[in-house]
């Protein structure tokens, strides 16, 4: 076998790998799967899966990472990288960030099974290392918005920057593992579409942001 051929073999089976655990993380809970079950579905060996990665938490952090590098990448095309004032870039990054996870729902469902994994299992400074080494590109990007915002009046200013990019990411983060935990089952319980729920929401939050009209 070539060099290039069995790269290309192993990265199908790294994929192959998450692809699988992913599938399984969704329809079960990360909880309850095992590298056994992973190993099953996928039809690969224990002692493969094991050349990849060290366990079920390394495959659940490659997963997030995946997840993550995607959302970094859309919120640069659609918000940061965007005219506007601060207020009105923050504004289409909710827009663009809840237009997708409506739209991926297994995602969103995933991403509420790892935080709650993490939120157990990971010291607070693991957990903030992994979010430096993943969203710290949102986090900046964000922060400079609140900054612009601050300047251009189109922001309230009686609160630190630090302190809003607290609040923002910690509301995005409980509507989303709202919307991962429950998905469809959402709309029966409000009697409405999900997305106009989540929507009405994130706009009140949004005008919270705005300064007070004198």
């Amino acid at each position: 076998m070539g060099k290039g051929v069995y790269t290309r073999h192993r990265e199908n089976q790294r994929a192959l790998i998450l692809e699988t655990a992913e599938e399984l993380f969704i329809q079960i809970g990360i909880d309850k799967v095992t590298v056994s079950d992973i190993s099953r579905a996928a039809r690969i060996t224990k002692p493969t899966i094991y050349k990849y990665f060290e366990g079920k938490a390394e495959i659940a952090t490659e997963i997030f990472k995946g997840i993550a590098k995607g959302w970094i990448e859309r919120n640069a095309r659609e918000a940061w990288n965007t005219d506007g004032t601060g207020f009105e870039i923050i504004e289409r990054f909710f827009i663009s960030h809840f237009n997708h996870l409506f739209s991926n729902l297994r995602e969103a469902r995933f991403v509420a099974e790892f935080n709650h994994l993490y939120a157990r299992e990971l010291p607070a400074s693991k957990a903030n290392e992994l979010f430096v080494a993943n969203l710290e590109g949102d986090e900046k990007q964000l922060k400079k918005a609140i900054l612009d915002g601050f300047e251009d009046g189109s922001i309230r200013s009686d609160i630190k920057a630090e302190q809003l990019e607290v609040y923002i990411f910690n509301f995005i983060s409980a509507l989303m593992n709202r919307l991962g935990e429950f998905g469809v089952k959402l709309d029966a319980e409000y009697e409405m579409e999900a997305g106009t729920a989540f929507t009405g929401s994130y706009r009140i939050f949004l005008d919270g942001l705005k300064p007070s009209a004198k």
